[in-house]
């Protein structure tokens, strides 16, 4: 389950349940139909000591660089406080922001979701308030910390009514104005309007916004286009969380492993480039609140036999996430990758011979985020081999499975009689053929 980094664009509301799309309904409405918020979904306050920190480090890079602030960022840090969540005990913390657009009223919102930290900035027109500050009318648009939208929604009367997105056939661009974000009306682009219909108001938790971002029935999550967002009951969750295909696949993996000889023995090895070294974290996070950068690694083989070597792992023929996690498997090479731990035994040619057999039949088996993933791949032959690996399991936004953290703490704590263990690392070997 090999993530290069990307990013997660984080949007904070908590729903729990389903919505209906009743116009433009979204191609991953029924992946995410099937999704339980409830059971995947964990939300937790972050102290106000800790935001405060934070915010302020983040509000004084800002001020020492003016060039990395295209918005002209600043945090109120005076007004920070922590606003309730309808339907649960956590609280999302809040604090007043400032930006180069006057007629906005912008706000910094951060919580934790599933163990991460996640924050977005939240902005509101201040001619959409009526006479009495009770109900709003306009847009409100997330953006990251500098200014990147998104996500667009139409709010009427103080409820959240449709999403505004942009057409899957148009090329998305993205610019620092985010009263007229370039890949919406101001680029020539009609945009996508998907109504929204949220469930009973009992069945979410949400932040309810007004003209001070206090109330307004939006209901948001924390996901965007590669995590998309949550409004007014749910929009997709095709997550940043995305495993990528090969960087250089295998075409024919018979051919790649051809000059193994099944009646010699062979040195089986199996490596885990783990997210944090000596750690069983499932992934760790190396962006910051506002444009995370997830890492998770990559399990991968390598048979070793006189003058051949093949170094190779399983991947998805694609990009799967969370809500679309299984599509077909393919091979990868990877030679020469790195790797933080590794666990090698030599086998008999019978032991090969079933090695290669279960290799074969994976290619035609679907690759699957959560069960049947680059980990689960390297557990089965490394127990073909007479390993022992455990079942090495972890979490991660919208699901979980075996991953190379926890495999890679499992290979170091491994004493089966017969193994060799390259506890500090380093590269994988470079593909040999003898035939």
């Amino acid at each position: 389950m090999k993530l290069k980094n990307t990013y997660l664009l984080p949007l904070i509301l908590m729903s729990v349940t389903v919505f209906s799309c009743s116009k433009n309904v979204m191609d991953e409405a029924s992946e995410l139909e099937s999704f339980d918020f409830q059971k995947n979904l964990f939300i937790e306050t972050i102290p106000i000591e800790k935001s405060l920190k934070q915010f302020s480090e983040i509000d004084n890079d800002l001020k020492r660089i003016d060039t990395i602030n295209p918005i002209g960022l600043r945090f109120n840090l005076n007004s920070i406080r922590h606003k309730p969540l309808t339907n649960h005990s956590a609280k999302v913390t809040v604090t007043d922001v400032q930006t180069k657009y006057p007629e906005l009223k912008s706000q910094a919102w951060q919580t934790k979701l599933n163990g991460e930290e996640m924050a977005v900035i939240v902005h509101l027109f201040k001619s959409g308030v009526d006479d009495v500050g009770s109900d709003y009318n306009g847009l409100l648009i997330y953006t990251d910390d500098l200014g990147n939208v998104l996500s667009l929604y139409k709010i009427q009367n103080g409820k959240t009514t449709s999403e505004l997105k942009i057409p899957k056939t148009i090329t998305q661009r993205t610019g620092k104005d985010i009263i007229k974000p370039c890949w919406g009306i101001a680029c020539g682009i009609t945009l996508d309007e998907i109504v929204l219909t949220p469930p009973n108001n009992n069945q979410w938790n949400y932040i309810p916004i007004n003209i001070n971002i206090s109330y307004a029935n939006v209901y948001q999550n924390y996901l965007n286009n590669s995590y998309i967002s949550y409004a007014s009951g749910y929009s997709s969750y095709v997550s940043n969380y995305v495993v990528y295909s090969p960087d250089n696949p295998i075409n024919d993996i018979r051919d790649y492993l051809k000059c193994f000889d099944i009646n010699k023995s062979a040195k089986i090895t199996i490596y885990a480039d783990q997210p944090k070294p000596n750690s069983s974290d499932a992934y760790i996070n190396v962006g910051s609140i506002f444009r995370p950068q997830y890492v998770v690694g990559h399990t991968f083989v390598s048979i070793e036999q006189g003058g051949n070597t093949s170094v190779f792992g399983f991947y998805p023929d694609g990009d799967p996430d969370p809500f679309n996690r299984s599509m077909p498997g393919i091979f990868g090479n990877d030679q020469r990758e790195v790797y933080d731990v590794s666990i090698s035994r030599t086998v008999s040619g019978s032991t090969l011979q079933r090695i290669l057999n279960t290799t074969y039949n994976y290619t035609n088996s679907q690759y699957d985020l959560n069960t049947k993933n680059c980990t689960d791949f390297g557990i089965t032959i490394g127990n073909i081999a007479g390993l022992k690996l455990p079942q090495s399991d972890g979490t991660w936004l919208g699901g979980g499975g075996s991953n190379p953290g926890a495999l890679g703490e499992n290979m170091r704590k491994n004493n089966t009689t017969g193994i060799k263990k390259n506890l500090s690392g380093g590269n994988a070997p470079t593909n040999k053929k003898g035939c």
